[in-house]
Protein backbone atom coordinates (compact mmCIF):
# COMPACT_ATOMS: atom_id res chain seq x y z
CA UNK A 1 0.00 0.00 0.00
CA UNK A 2 2.86 2.15 0.78
CA UNK A 3 4.91 1.53 -2.84
CA UNK A 4 2.21 3.86 -5.24
CA UNK A 5 3.22 6.65 -2.79
CA UNK A 6 6.75 6.32 -3.36
CA UNK A 7 7.85 8.74 -5.76
CA UNK A 8 9.21 11.67 -5.96
CA UNK A 9 7.59 13.66 -8.74
CA UNK A 10 3.56 12.47 -8.26
CA UNK A 11 1.72 12.69 -11.71
CA UNK A 12 -2.17 12.77 -12.06
CA UNK A 13 -2.13 9.25 -13.64
CA UNK A 14 0.05 7.84 -10.51
CA UNK A 15 -2.20 9.87 -7.91
CA UNK A 16 -4.66 8.36 -9.49
CA UNK A 17 -3.32 5.11 -9.57
CA UNK A 18 -2.38 5.49 -5.67
CA UNK A 19 -5.71 6.86 -4.15
CA UNK A 20 -7.72 3.66 -5.73
CA UNK A 21 -5.52 1.00 -5.32
CA UNK A 22 -5.40 2.03 -1.50
CA UNK A 23 -9.19 2.90 -1.62
CA UNK A 24 -9.72 -0.60 -2.99
CA UNK A 25 -7.56 -2.29 -0.24
CA UNK A 26 -9.42 -0.69 2.20
CA UNK A 27 -12.72 -1.45 0.73
CA UNK A 28 -11.63 -5.60 0.15
CA UNK A 29 -10.13 -6.05 3.77
CA UNK A 30 -13.59 -5.25 4.88
CA UNK A 31 -15.18 -7.90 2.64
CA UNK A 32 -12.19 -10.16 3.58
CA UNK A 33 -12.29 -9.96 7.06
CA UNK A 34 -16.09 -10.96 6.97
CA UNK A 35 -15.59 -14.10 4.92
CA UNK A 36 -12.81 -14.95 7.63
CA UNK A 37 -15.23 -14.33 11.08
CA UNK A 38 -17.86 -16.42 8.58
CA UNK A 39 -15.36 -19.61 8.25
CA UNK A 40 -13.25 -19.01 11.24
CA UNK A 41 -15.67 -17.50 14.05
CA UNK A 42 -14.04 -16.52 17.31
CA UNK A 43 -10.45 -17.88 15.92
CA UNK A 44 -10.57 -14.98 13.78
CA UNK A 45 -12.17 -12.56 16.12
CA UNK A 46 -9.21 -13.19 18.98
CA UNK A 47 -6.70 -13.18 16.29
CA UNK A 48 -7.81 -9.95 14.92
CA UNK A 49 -7.44 -8.30 18.70
CA UNK A 50 -4.02 -9.19 18.73
CA UNK A 51 -3.04 -8.16 14.70
CA UNK A 52 -3.24 -5.20 13.30
CA UNK A 53 -4.81 -5.08 10.14
CA UNK A 54 -2.27 -3.85 7.70
CA UNK A 55 1.12 -3.97 9.64
CA UNK A 56 1.31 -7.44 11.61
CA UNK A 57 4.37 -6.59 13.18
CA UNK A 58 3.29 -3.77 15.00
CA UNK A 59 1.65 -5.18 18.53
CA UNK A 60 -0.81 -3.05 19.79
CA UNK A 61 -1.17 -2.06 23.30
CA UNK A 62 -4.24 -4.99 23.76
CA UNK A 63 -2.29 -7.89 22.45
CA UNK A 64 0.73 -6.83 24.49
CA UNK A 65 -1.31 -7.00 27.42
CA UNK A 66 -2.12 -10.67 26.49
CA UNK A 67 1.08 -11.51 25.76
CA UNK A 68 2.43 -14.28 28.05
CA UNK A 69 -1.46 -15.95 28.54
CA UNK A 70 -2.81 -19.13 27.55
CA UNK A 71 -5.86 -19.55 25.65
CA UNK A 72 -7.75 -22.70 25.42
CA UNK A 73 -6.52 -24.88 22.32
CA UNK A 74 -9.25 -25.38 19.61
Amino acid sequence: MLAPWLTPHMTVGQLTFAVTTMVYALIATRFEESDLIEELGDRYLEYRKQVPTFIPGLATRKARRYKGRTSPTR
